[in-house]
């Protein structure tokens, strides 16, 4: 299992391990958690599934992160 709390973490580690799932919180103290997504879907010809996190409760919100690829919210 991996874990990071921050952006630079996940991008240190992720180097060296291709997760099976990905649970991301949309919040992160150094990054939006949706570019986070986009930047692991876009370097991986088979990409994790991604469940996103977020305290937000709007459809908008909900829409864009199922939009940009996640697997769930």
């Amino acid at each position: 299992m991996l874990a990071a709390a921050s952006w630079a973490g996940f991008r240190e580690q992720i180097s060296f391990y291709h997760p099976d799932l990905v649970i991301l919180d949309i919040g992160l103290p150094d990054a939006d958690g949706l570019d986070v997504m986009r930047w692991l879907r876009e370097r991986s010809v088979t990409p994790p599934p991604v469940i996103i996190v977020t305290g937000a409760t709007s459809p908008q919100e909900r829409s864009r992160g199922l939009d940009l690829g996640a697997d769930d919210m």
